[in-house]
């Protein structure tokens, strides 16, 4: 179905502008932490002299750890440009990225003094999952040793996708990169104040649906979906960017569109609605519930539709409560397609994702973090390879017994709301794609309507 053009009112849009290809200094922001310590040590790299007359030494570096495209190297090239300082970048494990460490650090040292930026060091220095080895052992202990051997005048800035405890720990050590500086993900606040930035005469409520739907984007991401809605602007001859520009690139984000026949059966089409429709109810009726962003039985990628959850904003981990309701999520569309059909028979295989995801997050609730009953406060991580492979079996049966708690969840919630279920499936059978607030409306009054009806057939 082709997309139909949508008109932008002037209490959402703001006039289409290019954006820049690189973000100023005081476009970053969630950083404000980094940056002054960064600035502060920068000035002394220029000149030692303060730290020299109290007998004492700079530090040899810094480590900056986050998620990626949250300006980090950014950050640091701005910062060292600002102080005046060279700036030599090395990329790791980029192709050819261990012959080209000695040119960095020689044309630093010769240029001295000089800021190393490394950047996605986790690539070298990532921690096996057991033990201190290295995921690369041979450019780690290259590093190490320009590390060891840099002079006083050359800084180096290492940035990882990775925390601290991923990363072998003799990087960390004292004398090498003994400082290390955390960079969460943007704050609400932090993401209004910058689509504010980006969108300006877009609305405030507008804004503020953006910034809670785009929870764990960073502030690159938010920069490449609002161009993306400017080009859709553009293209479609219109001179504003509306807040639904946004939106539809938002929920398109990262993904390609793929294909499907013309003449899909509708009876394929009804078993795809109803898996997706089953996770959307699943996820507003448990106890546990997740607002949704969007629901489709579009094509995007290898993906034939899609129920999208807004992302959680808590900083918390997740309870064991929670941790079986959000499986129960994921088992929700092959519990809907197995109580649509009636037997396995006319379960389809594309719940393989779903239930991969599911038993990934019960196995580590059970197997790491302790909170199944019968094994108890323990974590397989923690012990000895025999003693991990003797109990593997019972960790596995606990496992599955978990995954029958969490499909029967789902198939409960199924059975005790089958109207609002049906209802959603049929409007996403008619519209193909459904905005997370239409279909939580669309639930909600089934609900409504179907326990009117029961309080009427009571009273009778």
């Amino acid at each position: 179905m082709p997309k139909r053009a949508r008109k932008a009112s002037p209490s959402s849009s703001c006039v289409v502008q290019a954006p820049a290809s690189a973000p100023r200094l005081d476009e970053l922001v969630g950083l404000d932490h980094v940056a002054a310590h960064l600035r502060r040590v920068f000035e002394l790299v220029k000149d030692p002299a303060p730290v020299h007359a109290l007998g004492a030494a700079l530090a040899r570096g810094v480590l900056i750890v986050g998620p990626r495209g949250v300006g980090k190297s950014s950050l640091v090239q701005a910062l060292a440009g600002e102080a005046g300082l060279p700036c030599e970048r090395l990329v790791c494990g980029e192709s050819g990225s261990h012959q080209r460490l000695d040119t960095v650090f020689e044309k630093a040292a010769n240029g001295a003094p000089t800021i190393v930026l490394l950047e996605d060091v986790h690539a070298w220095a990532r921690a096996k999952s057991r033990g201190d080895a290295p995921s690369d052992g041979f450019a780690c202990d290259k590093l190490f040793a320009k590390l060891d051997a840099a002079p006083e005048s050359v800084f180096v800035v290492a940035t990882s996708g990775v925390r601290e405890e991923g990363l072998v720990p003799t990087l960390t050590r004292v004398g090498r990169l003994d400082r290390t500086l955390a960079v969460p993900r943007l704050r609400a606040s932090r993401r209004r104040a910058l689509l504010r930035r980006l969108l300006p005469a877009v609305d405030d409520v507008a804004i503020q649906r953006l910034a809670h739907r785009t929870a764990r984007m960073s502030p690159i991401e938010l920069r490449a979906i609002v161009r993306e809605a400017a080009c859709r602007a553009a293209s479609e001859g219109r001179r504003v960017i509306s807040a639904d520009d946004v939106e539809i690139e938002r929920r398109g984000f990262g993904r390609s569109p793929g294909l499907r026949e013309e003449d899909t059966p509708h009876e394929d089409l009804r078993v795809l609605a109803l898996h997706e429709a089953g996770h959307a109810v699943v996820s507003l009726l448990i106890d546990n519930p997740t607002p949704l962003s969007h629901l489709s039985i579009r094509s995007e990628g290898d993906s034939l539709g899609r129920c999208v959850s807004v992302p959680s904003t808590s900083s918390l981990d997740l309870s064991r409560a929670a941790v079986v309701d959000l499986a129960a999520v994921r088992l929700a569309g092959r519990e809907a397609e197995l109580f649509a059909g009636g037997s396995l028979d006319r379960v389809t295989s594309g719940s393989r994702r779903d239930l991969e995801n599911a038993t990934r997050g019960l196995f580590r609730m059970v197997a790491e973090e302790g909170l199944d009953d019968e094994l108890g406060p323990l974590s397989l991580e923690g012990l000895a390879q025999e003693a991990r492979q003797a109990l593997y079996p019972l960790v596995v049966t606990r496992t599955r017994a978990w995954l029958d708690v969490a499909a029967a969840r789902a198939r409960a919630i199924l059975v005790a709301h089958r109207a609002a279920w049906e209802a959603l499936t049929d409007a996403l059978l008619a519209e193909e794609e459904l905005d997370g607030e239409r279909a939580e409306a669309i639930v909600r009054d089934a609900c409504v309507t179907a326990r009117s009806r029961e309080t009427a057939v009571a009273a009778e």
